[in-house]
């Protein structure tokens, strides 16, 4: 079953975007990559702190007015700290040790609320996903060890997941961090010729409370896209693309994901159409923007 048409042009920059904010945050932050780039934090109130060889990550909040960023410890080598700074200049607010000592990270933004997500790849199958919280004036997180965070649904109550051997998604409740269901890659998405069994990608999107996306064979130049009910954890189906999609869906807020088009110089904005959202569906719309 194919869960299509989506229709619509294809748009975006000519080479990969990098997280150059246009705001005074920018002296705090250098250029990275979207996804897992150089560890961002350069200067913080005056001391310059020296860019490891090991990628952390960084983001904002979805009011812009704060800056979350995983970083090396400057005190204490090879621990690593999550800090808090106000992205106007760069003060630290708050900073908690993570316990981690990762060879890359992805910081993982909810659409509201005092929240982030952190994945750390420590190499194992244990590697954590940290949540956390910030009540302005005390950093705290929950550890989940052995999962890889994805998207957060657009309430903030749920935490789509995968684990570092692709075999299941996982859904986790934001309150407490424990496991609330899971969708086993072999049970559910039959394997493509040559394979022995599907696995879920990395990248995936909770843009919808009843809707997310997800992928098989993320490594492969098409993967295989496909619908879940976060709220059953069960496969509504594939979904079908007018033009290539290539690599796993990215989130880009509620509503939408984005996709890299055929030759990584293009972004591709997909959504369900409106009828379909709450739901079960079988068609889809792409909306695009400059």
């Amino acid at each position: 079953m194919s869960w299509g048409p989506v229709r619509g042009p294809s748009c975006g920059p000519s080479r990969w975007p990098t997280c150059r904010p246009a705001c005074p945050a920018a002296r705090v932050l250098v250029g990275g990559r979207v996804r897992g780039g150089p560890w961002l934090l350069r200067r913080v109130r005056g001391r310059r702190v020296p860019r490891p060889r090991r990628p952390g990550s960084a983001a904002f909040t979805a009011d812009g007015k704060l800056v979350w960023a995983h970083v090396r410890s400057t005190e204490s080598w090879p621990d690593e700290e999550w800090l808090v700074l106000d992205a106007l200049d760069g003060t630290v607010l708050g900073r908690a040790g993570t316990g981690t000592v990762g060879s890359a990270s992805v910081t993982c933004a909810p659409a509201h609320g005092p929240h982030m997500g952190l994945s750390v790849g420590e190499g194992d199958e244990d590697s954590p996903a940290l949540w956390s919280s910030w009540d302005g004036r005390r950093l705290t997180f929950e550890r989940i060890d052995g999962v890889l965070i994805q998207d957060i649904s657009p309430s903030g109550r749920r935490i789509l997941c995968t684990d570092p051997g692709q075999w299941a998604l996982y859904l986790h409740e934001s309150s407490d961090g424990r496991e609330a269901a899971r969708l086993d890659a072999a049970d559910s998405v039959p394997p493509v010729p040559g394979h022995d069994m599907a696995r879920w990608g990395y990248e995936g999107a909770c843009p919808y409370e009843y809707g997310a996306v997800v992928c098989t064979e993320e490594d492969a130049g098409t993967p295989r896209h496909w619908l879940v009910n976060p709220r059953t954890m069960s496969l509504r189906g594939q979904i079908a693309y007018p033009v290539p999609a290539h690599g796993g869906p990215r989130p880009a807020g509620p509503g939408p994901w984005w996709t890299f088009g055929e030759s990584g110089a293009r972004v591709h904005f997909w959504s369900l159409a409106e009828e379909y959202r709450a739901g079960p569906s079988q068609m889809a719309s792409s909306s695009t923007s400059s």
